[in-house]
């Protein structure tokens, strides 16, 4: 391999590649490459990997003069995980059917792997495990911002005083599931969590009726968090004020572990809960999985009167008269009575979280005297927001809340809330009212905080943000907004510390005073007023 002069450029040989890779299925030559099952040597053993565009294609060499014997190939690159710095690639083919015998298309994007000895040339729509593993080497979550280490646990219990609406069983009894983070001391010999665990017994479970790509959760796996499995807890004169999350509908409890740690990093114990059968699986105390199946009558039901109300969620996107607003909110509230109910479980699930949570701090266990039980922050995305205004209404216990980019249903219409809370909205362009849970937000007995950030969409709120996750997962890139991932993802961890820092620490950045230069994307109305 050497570099010609000019722009940046690359020249390697492909002699005779449709023999070599004829025989090794669309993979390396067995001569020059490790087994192809081992993309992690494939790719150690490569100088380049890249995608690029055929650009040109031209016969270098011809057979007596009349019949092509050899092409060079002329790609533009696209993307790089090796030999970055190039702009364009120049490659020498034995074959124009180099693509483990397809033809090589000008205007066509391929994924290449090339050393020294040979190249791998293969086109995009026939990468899916290639560029799999390629996004999960350099998906990274941001390092937590905070001075503290990470620790990491899970609880699971059965709340027995709740019969489980979900099976038709009468001894079925509510299951939760929670994981909490907490500031620890870093251990001298460990390595971090994951970012998903259990992948094989997960793929298992996800095999009869998810779409996600195959080799998802092992690409997943293999990404570490910052969080230390039951690392020891921050020696501290003082407890620790605990923040509860709750997760999308049908997501997990680890579905922000970059908000989870970011805030963990500065002092708060933080408990994201697993709500049953409204969640794919969680994982219980020993380590083996809990799986729920979609293909469930109460889902079904609460499924199809998602679908029958679509008509009505698009009016509410669309009105800004607050009549008109109040009436379809009602209207939605009234044809979707499962999905109320399920709102009602989840609150009743965070609230039972809270009571096991004071038991810890009493006792002489873990968190023995370690959670400050009078300062708890109640958060969530999606339906999970909607679930934390609805325990911030029906629990004293919480003291204040965030609904991320929930659409606010439940009680909320007919009671306001007295907590301080936060709403924040995606930027829904194509609508004409892009904050319906202002209604709620201009009703709050308290502060508030109305929040939109410029440039976003549903999915940026959530680790699905962080650069190739949504790949990973096989999303479309409309999946996300045109904001860096990762700029969305720093926005809220400051918005949102911002607000508990303020309302459970009493420690006031000013950032939720008014619009900052620091952060043009957001759009932010504030109403200051004293609570009960």
């Amino acid at each position: 391999m050497r570099y010609l002069g000019g722009p940046q450029a690359m020249r390697c040989f492909l002699v005779g590649c449709f023999l070599l890779l004829a025989s090794a299925a669309c993979g390396f030559s067995a001569d020059t490459y490790p087994p192809a099952d081992s993309l992690k040597d494939v790719y150690s053993s490569a100088d380049a990997v890249f995608i690029g565009e055929i650009q040109d294609i031209q016969v270098s060499k011809r057979y007596f003069f009349v019949f092509p014997a050899e092409y060079t190939l002329t790609l533009s690159l696209k993307k790089a995980w090796k030999g970055v710095g190039l702009e364009k690639v120049v490659l020498e083919t034995g074959s124009r059917r180099a693509d483990c015998g397809s033809s090589l298309t000008k205007g066509e994007s391929y994924l290449v792997f090339v050393n020294d000895q040979a190249v791998q040339i293969k086109h995009l729509t026939r990468a899916a495990d290639e560029l799999d593993y390629l996004n999960s080497l350099y998906l990274r979550l941001p390092r937590p911002s905070g001075p503290h280490a990470i620790g990491t646990k899970n609880f699971y219990f059965v709340d027995s005083t709740r019969p489980e609406s979900f099976t038709p069983d009468p001894d079925d009894h509510r299951e939760v599931a929670f994981r909490v983070w907490y500031p620890a001391l870093l251990p001298k010999e460990s390595r971090p969590v994951s970012l998903i665990e259990n992948p094989q017994e997960l793929g298992r479970i996800y095999a009869s009726y998810s779409p996600l790509p195959p080799t998802a959760l092992d690409a997943l796996s293999s990404v570490e968090t910052y969080s230390y499995r039951d690392a020891d807890i921050l020696r501290s004169t003082e407890p620790f004020p605990i923040l509860l999350f709750s997760h999308a509908y049908w997501a997990g409890m680890t579905q922000s572990t970059v908000l989870m740690e970011e805030l963990a990093s500065y002092g708060y114990i933080v408990v994201s809960i697993g709500h049953a059968y409204e969640t794919s699986h969680f994982p219980r105390e020993d380590g083996s999985i809990k799986a729920f199946d979609p293909r469930n009558e109460e889902f079904r039901l609460r499924g199809l009167e998602r679908k029958n109300t679509l008509d009505i969620q698009r009016r509410i996107s669309e009105t800004e008269d607050r009549q008109e607003l109040e009436t379809l909110l009602r209207e939605l509230s009234k044809l979707r009575p499962k999905t109320i109910e399920s709102l009602h479980i989840w609150a009743d699930d965070i609230s039972f979280v809270i009571d096991k949570l004071e038991e810890m701090n009493r006792g002489s266990g873990f968190f023995g005297g370690k959670l400050d039980t009078a300062r708890i922050g109640v958060l969530g995305h999606s339906f999970g927001g909607a679930a934390s205004a609805q325990v911030c209404l029906t629990d004293k216990r919480c003291k204040a809340g965030i609904n991320i980019d929930g659409l606010q249903l439940g009680d909320l219409i007919y009671k306001n809330l007295t907590r301080p809370f936060m709403f924040v909205h995606h930027d829904n362009v194509e609508v004409k009212n892009r904050t319906p849970n202002q209604f709620f937000f201009d009703r709050v007995e308290n502060t508030a905080y109305l929040l939109l950030i410029k440039g976003t969409r549903h999915l940026n709120f959530s680790d699905i943000s962080i650069p190739g996750y949504a790949s990973i997962l096989g999303l479309p890139p409309e999946a996300l907004g045109r904001i860096n991932g990762k700029r969305c993802l720093d926005i809220q961890n400051h918005y949102v510390l911002a607000f508990f820092d303020k309302h459970l620490k009493e420690m006031d950045s000013g950032l939720l005073n008014s619009p900052t230069p620091e952060y043009p994307e957001v759009e932010i109305w504030t109403r200051e007023q004293e609570g009960n």
